[in-house]
């Protein structure tokens, strides 16, 4: 590690009360628990059922339906 950088990890463990080594585990640790959260939701994400808007008899809406501009007029 450069000593520049090494400098300032020392400072931010030291305002921490903590070592540099146990500092840096925890950045690590927080780092993989960041990745593992984001992998876990896009996980349930993809894994989700699509359905995509259906109405009661099972169809899609038309696209009339969708646009009408009319119920923005009443």
């Amino acid at each position: 590690m450069p000593e520049d950088l090494a400098k300032k990890v020392r400072v931010l463990a030291a305002k921490a009360d903590t070592s540099m080594s146990q500092y840096l585990c925890q950045l690590a640790s927080a780092k993989v628990a960041e990745e593992d959260d984001y992998e876990a939701a896009m996980k349930r994400f993809f894994s989700r059922q699509r359905g995509g808007i259906r109405t009661e008899g099972g169809l899609l809406p038309s696209r009339e339906s969708l646009y009408d501009r009319n119920v923005f007029h009443r």
